[in-house]
């Protein structure tokens, strides 16, 4: 089944890339409208609850929604900066390394949570809903380190897509950050 959606995700690929070279209109217009389904969904699963429409309105027009928090409007534009840094890191080649993903979790935190915005969590932590209990604050730097390393023999060997699934999943479970683990996650797919 996995070698299938795989195969599946290939096709569309392939498909995407007959259809390059794309005007700079439907650049602007696919990225736009990725960035937008990209912003919600995450923030959502984290239980903001701008819709994808105020989503948009946020992102794209700079105004606010009335009736939602200050907290919600902030952590869409907080995603907002860490996607457009990690597209810069990505076009310059910068390698998966802990700086990145603390960068990335710096970014996506930076407003809501500014003490804590890249930095790894000093504490235990529970996740909502989960019977998973994260490894100890003092396992964290050396299963970050492991999981780069890990990643990077993996590289270039496993299908792209499931290595991005796999390092989502990875840095989920271990949890490395007080808050902001899903979305730091969910920005490697």
């Amino acid at each position: 089944m996995l070698a299938e959606i795989l195969a599946g995700i290939d096709h569309l690929k392939e498909r995407l890339d007959r259809a390059r070279p794309l005007t700079p209109a439907e650049v602007q217009r696919l990225r736009e409208y990725l960035l937008v389904e990209w912003t919600h969904h995450s923030t959502a699963l984290e239980g903001n609850t701008l819709d994808l429409r105020e989503t948009r309105i946020v992102l794209l027009d700079g105004l606010t929604v009335g009736g939602k928090t200050l907290r919600e409007h902030l952590e869409v534009l907080d995603h907002r900066e860490a996607v457009e840094w990690l597209e810069a890191a990505v076009r310059e080649g910068q390698p998966l390394s802990e700086g990145l993903i603390r960068e990335l979790h710096r970014l996506v935190t930076r407003s809501t949570l500014p003490e804590e915005a890249g930095r790894y969590r000093r504490g235990g932590v529970r996740i909502a809903g989960s019977r998973h209990v994260p490894p100890p604050a003092w396992e964290v730097p050396a299963l970050v380190r492991g999981m780069v390393e890990e990643y990077n023999r993996r590289r270039g060997k496993d299908h792209p897509v499931a290595l991005a699934a796999w390092l989502h999943w990875r840095l989920a479970f271990m949890h490395p950050f007080a808050d902001g683990n899903g979305r730091t996650a969910r920005l490697f797919y």
